[in-house]
């Protein structure tokens, strides 16, 4: 009823069953989460990481709170999971591996979502050490900045088909570019 009097679902039966094919991928998704081979996905209430941290001009603040583990953070979506989401999981690894002095174990980042009703993971591995993750966190910062100033490209979709495609048969690097661009170019 909630959704139907802020005005999100559309009136009638149509609002209806759109509102249940919401709550079905919802509950399918949230299964897929409690039952993933790694252990459930679902991240504890009792688990956060303060933030308080200088990266050249920029000074962060708040808190990481989406933990399954110790040394796990998840991020949520039950959309498919793409260039858009995997950036906001990058930041947010980046900012937990920058922390000088983590109360938990910075390791891996797990962005989620579902695709065709199958959950979809995405692990982001660990940086090594603190001073590279403030220096990686400092340049998209100054990407951010930058941005803010004048209009800059970013196509988070072109740029995720130009890193993901699949280069394992190419044999010089001049190969491996043709094969991304190409894929970058079907994305654009």
């Amino acid at each position: 009823e909630r959704f139907r009097a802020e005005g999100r679902l559309p009136h009638g039966h149509s609002g209806t069953a759109a509102f249940n094919n919401l709550r079905g991928n919802m509950d399918s998704y949230c299964k897929a989460l409690q039952r993933d081979e790694s252990g459930p996905l679902i991240p504890g209430d009792d688990m956060a990481e303060l933030v308080d941290l200088q990266v050249g001009d920029f000074h962060l603040t708040g808190q990481l709170d989406s933990f399954a583990d110790d040394h796990t953070q998840v991020n949520l979506g039950c959309a498919r999971v793409g260039g858009r989401q995997l950036l906001a999981g990058w930041i947010r690894h980046l900012v937990w591996h920058a922390l000088p002095n983590p109360e938990l174990s910075p390791r891996f980042t797990i962005v989620t979502g579902q695709s065709k009703g199958k959950l979809e993971a995405r692990w982001i591995n660990p940086v090594e050490g603190a001073d590279k993750a403030k220096e990686l966190l400092a340049g998209l910062l100054e990407l951010y900045w930058r941005g803010r100033l004048e209009p800059l490209l970013l196509f988070p979709k072109t740029s995720y088909a130009y890193m993901a495609a699949n280069t394992r048969n190419a044999e010089t690097e001049e190969e491996i570019l043709m094969k991304r661009m190409e894929k970058a170019r079907a994305q654009w």
